[in-house]
């Protein structure tokens, strides 16, 4: 074997064990806290894309995720506590439903309890119509007009505690998590 043919096989074979490393980081937390219809169909992260604080850091996590993630909701406090729900332009339905684009395991949580409309550096969340209601930092959430979602925002679904961070690409994610123990 000559040596450009040696070159070639080890830039295939490190092609493949990159491909392999995404596929592996990608499903290891695919359902953990939900990934979006869109996500489940593609294979691509999608809204609600998690991870899981002590399971992989985010320099694990694949970097389309990370740039495709505009903002991450962190759960605080219930379970699946240290969750990092990722959020992406559009719509993002949360609540209990495996129909949602975040999945709560939170009984008090209504299947469909609320939704984060994001569009461009706007982050709004609507009740809809949930048993329990909405709050975002101790006010309840207003069903038609919404409330506004600043940075550090803490949400309460149920009695699931969020903190709202938004995304900062050179920003370790799972900084949200002391953000949100501040606010406690």
């Amino acid at each position: 074997m000559n040596t450009t043919t040696a070159v070639l096989v080890a830039e295939a074979l490190l092609a493949v064990a990159a491909i392999l490393a995404i596929y592996w980081l990608f499903f290891r937390h695919r359902r953990v806290g939900g990934v979006g219809a869109a996500a489940r169909s593609s294979g691509i992260p999608g809204p609600g894309a998690t991870l899981i604080e002590g399971t992989v850091g985010q320099e694990d996590w694949p970097s389309l995720a990370r740039e495709m993630a505009v903002a991450w909701l962190v759960v605080t406090e219930a379970p699946g506590s240290g969750a990092h729900h990722m959020l992406v332009e559009g719509t993002n339905v949360i609540g209990r439903g495996s129909s949602c684009d975040i999945s709560l395991s939170d009984p008090t949580v209504s299947r469909q309890h609320a939704r984060l409309v994001v569009s461009g550096d706007h982050f709004v969340l609507y009740d809809l119509q949930s048993t329990s209601g909405t709050l975002v930092d101790g006010e309840e959430v207003d069903q038609a007009a919404g409330a506004q979602l600043n940075n550090g925002a803490v949400v309460r679904l149920g009695a699931t505690r969020l903190v709202f961070k938004r995304a900062e690409r050179d920003v370790d994610v799972r900084s949200a998590t002391a953000a949100g123990n501040e606010h406690s």
